[in-house]
Formats: C-alpha cells, structure tokens, sequence
C-alpha cells in the first residue's frame, strides 16, 4: 500500500486511500507519480503527491477534494488540478498528457495521452515511475525506463537524446538532483548535457525561467554539491557570467551551507523549511544561529557566489587584517572590489529578472563588503561606530560578514550588533526635543542619532544626559547651517 509507505506522512496516506477509492468508483485508471514515487522509494520524507489519470483529471480532482472534505483549485488549459484536503495539504491532480516543443528551449504544448507517454515527458527515469492505486494491481510499481535501477546504481538519466535541447533548464535539475541524492550523472547523459552547454542552448532561456530553476537549485541543503556539478558541466559561466568560480568562491559556499546547516536554518530538500540543525556540522554562537534563520538561502549563497573571488574570504580565515578597496589584491578588470561586486550584482540582477525587493537584499549584501570587514576590525571601535557600519543591511548581508569575518574582530561585533545593538534606541524622543524649544526640522534626527550614539558608547546615561548631547548636537548643526542666527541663539 503505497499510503503507508516509508516516508508518507499521514496527510499523503488519506490522499492516497481517497484517490485509489475514487479511481474504483469512476473506473478511472490513477497513478501516484513523480517524485512522490522517487522519494518514497529512496525512503526519503514526502513532501509532495502528484496523481495523474487516464481521463479527466479536473473531473477526478473534483471528486477526490469531496471525498477529502477539500477544495479543488482546476487549471484548465493544462488539464490540471491543486486539490487541497479540510487541512490544507495539497495535492496534484493532471491528466496524462505528451508535451510537443515547437523549437529548443521553447515552452511546451499538451495533448492528453497515456501513463506511459506522460511517463516518458519528465525529466529524468528516477522520477519517470508510477505506483498504481486503482484495486486491480494496488501498490503496483510502473516503470517504463528503469528508473528503480537507476535509483539503485545512483544515476541521473534522461529519458532521450534531445531531453537538454527541448527544456535546457533540465540540465540545472539534473545538477539539482544528483546533489541532493548524491548521485552522477550517467555518461551518455552527462555527454549530452555538455553538447548542450557547449551549443549555447542555456542562453537561449529567459531570465525568469533560470532564476525559478536557480532559486530551486540554491534552496537545496547541499547546494555546493549541485554547484560543483554544474561547473563540472562548462554551465555554470553560462548560467551565472558574472560570477568568478576559484578556491575562494567553493570554500565560502562550503561555508555558508555549515553555516546553514548548524543553524538548522538550512531548507529540506524541495521545501522551503528549515530542517533543524546537522548534528555533524558544529552548532554556531546562538547571535549568529539567530542571524541564519532569517535568511533566504538563495539570496545568501547568490551574495557569497559574487564576493567569492575577492579575496576576502581567505584573508580572514589566515587572521590577516581586512583588505581595504585600496590596499591589496584587485579584482580582475583592476577596480575597486566593492565597485566590481556591485557592478556584476547589477548585471546579474537584471539578466535572471529579479523582482525589486530581491533587488534591494542582494545589492544590501554585497555593498561595501570590504569597507565593512576593515571598518570592524580596526581598533577602539566604539558600539555606535559598529551600528553606522552595520545598520540597514539585510539579515543576508550580516551573515556575509560574519562568514568572512572569521578570526577577526568583525564576527564578534556582527553578534554583538544582531544580539544587543540593534535593539538599543534613545530614551528620549521628539516631543523632548520640542519641550526643550528645538523647533521641527531636520535637526530633530540628527540630534536623535546623537543621543543614540552617545548611548550606545556609554557616554550618557539617562534621558537628562541623553538630551544635552541631542542639544548640543542640534546646536552645532544649526549653527553651521544658518550661522549664530536667532534659532540658534535661543537653544544657548
């Protein structure tokens, strides 16, 4: 019975039963397919069930969200369903259908067909399988292509020759897969993968599609492996040209999937969850592990993938000081390396489609990279110096630092900053500015930073003490202003 399999959680278990009973009922041949099958066959948790029918599927999603006390959710042009049981979890109902390409790298037409030809349209044979839940062979395994084994020699296989050239992205999800699963790409598959690098067929692909594919491939808890695989290809100056892949881009991304990965921030593989801290990876300060579980994976590892190069990370892990935009190795075109990261993080951000607000975070982490690392490890820094250096960067780009801040100063003051500093505001507020005769106006802020500062480096304890530095504050920013004038006067 493929409900109780290992690895399927109660919700799927119901979805199943329900299926199979539906599928008696309407005499309507049901499989469970996909990566469903893959995952429950490698013993894997189920994170997803997809059911195809030999029929019609929107029909079939409709009794079964009845029977599952649900709703269903019809797509219509592809012969497609969400259906979602009384508790929300959903699953995937289509009918069999075959995907025709008009031309390479194009999206697919459909056309209803059978299991096996809808079989044959994926990706791969480890995801070409099918467990049947209609009575007559319950629990039954369909495979076509030798998927199980394929799972069991731990290989990657497409299913024909011209599988990269019809859908490119699949060479993404093929590098994907076998570093999740820690498999290899068969030979022959791996020979028509690079034919399809090395034809340019990647650039044929629209930013959006490359970044859905990216994002995906970024989310998976061991994403350096997926990485590798895919620089072992030739694909990954294809995919990603504006990044640099030496020594010091493989050894930070190693480091941010530990950094991930004891914080148990790191996502499970195809959701979106942390999947609780790896015993084998060593547990991080608690700041810190705080700081990575507000992090998007992705964003983070997009962000280390473009200041990899910099030479940055090498120098802290060796304990040298931080090298400054004018002092030590240059970028390749001989810039300021804060320049060049943002430069390729623009380029980068444009090509792959980015929305506005992941435009914000990846340009917030990889600004001033190196200014930052130097400014947090000179000495005698003062907390409020700290706060000026850190504040407004995302969660993405504190991390950042902290990674490359290894042996210096600079880890201990990005814990200090995420656990306390931030936090810290003046006691006393723009009303206590007017009380004290400060009319409204830009002096106000100034003059609450200062308070603020003052506060955090100790230098005035209380809201009395507090005021007369925002006092003085806005007196010397008055004064500069608009000179000895009447406003000014009156604060003396």
């Amino acid at each position: 019975d493929p409900g109780r399999g290992r690895g399927a959680p109660p919700p799927a278990a119901r979805a199943l039963r329900a299926a199979g009973e539906v599928a008696r009922e309407t005499a309507v041949p049901a499989y469970a397919v996909g990566g469903f099958v893959r995952d429950l066959l490698l013993g894997w948790p189920v994170l997803d069930v997809d059911i195809v029918v030999e029929g019609d599927g929107i029909a079939f999603a409709r009794r079964l969200a009845e029977r599952l006390g649900g709703r269903a959710e019809p797509i219509p042009r592809f012969g497609t369903a969400h259906v979602y049981d009384a508790e929300g979890f959903r699953v995937d109902v289509a009918t069999a259908r075959r995907e025709l390409y008009a031309y390479a790298a194009a999206l697919p037409e459909v056309e209803e067909a059978d299991l096996r030809e809808d079989l044959y349209r994926r990706d791969f044979t480890i995801g070409a399988m099918a467990i049947r839940l209609t009575p007559e062979g319950l629990g039954e395994l369909v495979d076509f292509f030798g998927g199980y084994r394929d799972l069991r020699e731990g290989l990657v296989r497409v299913l024909h020759s011209l599988s990269f050239v019809e859908d490119p992205t699949r060479i993404l999800r093929a590098a994907r897969f076998a570093g999740r699963y820690g498999m290899r790409l068969e030979p022959e598959t791996e020979r028509l993968a690079r034919e399809a690098v090395a034809g340019g067929f990647l650039e044929r692909v629209t930013g959006e599609r490359l970044r859905n594919d990216l994002v995906r491939l970024l989310q998976e808890p061991q994403a350096p492996a997926c990485l590798r695989v895919l620089r072992d290809l030739g694909a990954l100056e294809h995919l990603l040209p504006e990044v640099r892949w030496t020594g010091e881009t493989e050894a930070l991304v190693d480091r941010v999937r530990e950094c991930l990965a004891g914080a148990g921030a790191a996502p499970e593989a195809g959701s979106g969850g942390g999947a609780g801290a790896d015993p084998a990876v060593p547990a991080l300060p608690p700041a810190a592990a705080a700081l990575a579980r507000e992090v998007e994976a992705w964003r983070l590892y997009l962000a280390a993938l473009l200041v990899g190069e910099g030479g940055y990370h090498s120098a802290q892990r060796s304990g040298q000081p931080a090298k400054s935009a004018q002092e030590g190795d240059r970028p390749p075109d001989g810039g300021d390396p804060d320049a060049s990261v943002r430069a390729r993080a623009e380029a980068l951000a444009e090509r792959l489609r980015l929305s506005r607000r992941d435009r914000k975070i990846l340009f917030g982490a990889v600004a001033g990279v190196a200014a930052a690392l130097a400014a947090l490890s000179r000495p005698d820094l003062r907390p409020s110096q700290v706060v000026d250096t850190l504040e407004g960067r995302p969660p993405e780009g504190l991390l950042l630092l902290w990674l490359l801040g290894e042996r210096t100063p600079a880890r201990d003051w990005v814990e200090r900053y995420w656990s306390e500093l931030r936090h810290i505001r003046p006691a006393i507020t723009g009303e206590d500015l007017r009380q004290a005769g400060l009319p409204p106006g830009p002096a106000y802020a100034l003059a609450l930073g200062a308070a603020r500062a003052a506060r955090l480096d100790g230098r005035a304890v209380g809201r009395e003490a507090e005021l007369a530095v925002a006092l003085d504050a806005a007196r010397e920013a008055m004064a500069r202003e608009a000179g000895a004038g009447p406003e000014a006067q009156r604060l003396r």
